[in-house]
């Protein structure tokens, strides 16, 4: 009995053990090829981290070179232009800042520490913004009529009424001649009429295209003369265009003229024709003995067509 457990105690043991060796000679086997892989995949993280990026050359052709200190540098370029950085081994994309300056914040070593520029590219350069305008400050101007829309009542066209036309106070212009129905004797007929050049003038009653304002009968179309300028002075008897009221008046204070020979009485020595015929108290020299006074004779030269000048009374001896 004991001698059957002590055999398969024993018969345990060596199988224990010759499982253990065959574990050992395995384990021996593998390890050199894990150890390889390991240091293959090693090798391979090496070459992988030793790869440089630069920036793409078709998309950022003017490149810029830095001295690799700064991770902020003044570009010159306009606002809002995109441009590529270069790193350490890596590339990133900035956009230029108001100032015109790119900041480098984005690669960064193992430490956490950003690094310095080495160069920078860029492309097309941004758009400078247009100049402000009136109405910046103001909402703009939406309808593009040149009023800011803070200082109208209807931003777009759609909400305000049409601007004031020239006709509105005068009753529109219903043939769109642009001519005021107002102003115009045939408001519906385009092209047909021309404007009332007498509407305010009291309108040309009898069409003959001067208006009543300007003329004394208003009614009776070239049936009517002009007013006789002197009806109201005597006439104008001698048609020399002065009236005879105003002839007369002209020697009023200056002893009259009795024998209206157009000079004064004060003026003359033989004031009537008697005084030529019969010589008077103060008759008449004439010298040439024209039957004119030789005081008269220059008048005679300036009006030569005189009645006194061209018919001279007969004198008596």
């Amino acid at each position: 009995m004991l001698s059957s457990t002590s055999t398969s105690r024993a018969s345990l043991l060596r199988a224990l053990a010759l499982l253990t060796v065959v574990l050992m000679l395995f384990a021996g086997a593998t390890a050199p090829a894990e150890a390889g892989k390991r240091h293959k995949n090693k090798k391979a993280s090496h070459a992988t981290a030793r790869v440089t990026e630069h920036c793409d050359k078709a998309l950022y052709p003017n490149k810029v070179e830095s001295n690799g200190t700064k991770t902020r540098l003044q570009t010159g370029l306009e606002p809002g232009t995109e441009v590529c950085i270069k790193a350490s081994t890596r590339t990133t994309v900035v956009v230029v800042d108001p100032d015109g300056f790119i900041t480098q914040t984005e690669i960064r070593n193992k430490r956490g520490i950003a690094q310095a520029i080495s160069y920078y590219a860029y492309g097309q350069e941004a758009t400078p913004p247009p100049p402000p305008g009136p109405c910046d400050d103001k909402n703009g101007d939406t309808d593009g009529d040149g009023v800011c829309d803070d200082d109208e009542t209807c931003e777009t066209q759609q909400n305000c009424p049409p601007p004031p036309g020239p006709c509105d106070d005068k009753n529109g212009d219903t043939d769109g001649d642009g001519v005021c129905d107002d102003d115009e004797t045939c408001p519906t007929e385009p092209d047909l009429c021309q404007p009332d050049q007498c509407a305010g003038s009291g309108g040309d009653t009898d069409n003959d295209e001067t208006c009543d304002n300007d003329e004394t009968c208003a009614t009776q179309l070239d049936l009517c003369e002009e007013p006789d300028p002197c009806a109201e002075s005597g006439g104008d008897s001698d048609e020399d265009g002065t009236c005879d009221d105003d002839e007369e008046s002209a020697c009023a204070n200056s002893g009259g003229d009795t024998d209206l020979d157009g000079i004064c009485g004060d003026d003359e020595t033989c004031t009537t024709q008697e005084e030529l015929c019969s010589g008077g108290e103060e008759p008449c020299t004439d010298a040439n003995d024209d039957g004119i006074c030789d005081d008269e004779q220059s008048f005679c030269e300036v009006y030569p067509s005189d009645y006194e000048c061209t018919n001279p009374p007969s004198r008596q001896s």
